[in-house]
């Protein structure tokens, strides 16, 4: 595993925000710790797929039927799953929700995007810095974690403190999703790479395909981080005297980012999802291999170059 340096020339990607039509809350939060960092991207939202809206029964070119079936029988008798490891109605959803932000890379033609879920609040001081620096799209990334989960833990280290001056980009990805810039390139190979969904873990998980068939990076320390409780989830459940001693949100409507263009309000319809998000012959990204493990990278204005050193995955 190698250190990127020698960061870009200055790029501004789009930003797609992933939000639930019920969770008004997290976008108004969500829009207040991005202007305190003095981030004000163009922006518009990713009308989130609802896990608790979906059908009892899905389209096998989205999801096998023995795996949508084992996490709506998860769902409806409340099973527990705290440490995310098994697939819910919830973590569908969000399968499907981050699918159709890639999707709208591709339809729109965007050179890369940055897609966010709404509970992103910590930034580090030198967020703006790192974001101006980001490597542009190539042949050599199909995308970057700014927040990331090593070792299965939100790390705040960093994040709100000047050791974040220090962060590296990696040639390794790990768990959690809440904010990373995905390219054009990288959006087409990970809809061919996650349908449709044949394994138990979550979209995050080590082993499952976005990760493992994809090309990851990510900031080392994590330029920006995820609040909240962990279990205001949509994707986990978790014991029910648990939930009850969590209480309940009040959450109030103040203004809204406007939805990004092409997509309805209501994206829970299987129809709709498989027209959109099964896979195409024109979504492989030309003249592209996919490589099963990614060497050592290092960036220079001019070109990417192999490094000694293997590839190394965190968990």
């Amino acid at each position: 595993m190698r250190e990127l340096d020698g960061y870009s020339p200055l790029w501004s990607p789009p930003l797609l925000v992933i939000n639930l039509a019920r969770r008004q809350d997290r976008l108004n939060t969500f829009d207040a710790a991005a202007a305190r960092a003095n981030w004000f991207p163009s922006r518009c939202r990713i009308p989130a797929v609802d896990g608790a809206a979906l059908p009892a029964s899905m389209s096998p070119q989205l999801i096998s039927d023995g795996r949508y079936a084992a996490a709506v029988h998860r769902t409806r008798q409340h099973i527990s799953t705290p440490k995310g490891v098994n697939l819910t109605m919830g973590s569908v959803g969000l399968y499907f929700s981050h699918a159709l932000a890639w999707r709208h890379i591709v339809d729109r033609g965007l050179t890369a995007a940055l897609i966010a879920e709404d509970d992103i609040v910590h930034y580090s001081p030198d967020f703006m810095a790192h974001l101006r620096r980001l490597p542009p799209p190539n042949d050599c990334w199909d995308y970057i974690q700014l927040q990331s989960c090593h070792r299965g833990k939100r790390d705040l280290e960093g994040v709100g403190s000047s050791v974040n001056t220090k962060s590296r980009l990696l040639n390794a990805s790990a768990c959690c999703m809440g904010l990373y810039v995905m390219s054009n390139s990288g959006a087409r190979r990970a809809l061919q790479a996650v349908f449709p969904i044949r394994k138990e873990g979550q979209l995050d998980g080590r082993r499952e395909s976005l990760r493992s068939k994809c090309r990851g990076f990510r900031f080392d320390p994590p330029i920006a981080q995820q609040a909240g409780d962990l279990q205001d989830s949509d994707a986990q459940i978790f014991p029910r005297r648990t939930l009850a001693a969590v209480g309940s949100t009040q959450y109030t409507r103040t203004h809204k980012v406007q939805d990004c263009p092409g997509l309805p309000a209501n994206t829970t319809n299987p129809d709709y999802l498989s027209s959109k998000l099964v896979r195409q012959p024109h979504m492989a990204p030309p003249g592209v291999a996919t490589p099963k493990r990614l060497g050592a990278w290092r960036f220079t204005p001019s070109s990417w170059k192999r490094g000694r050193g293997k590839s190394r995955e965190h968990t």
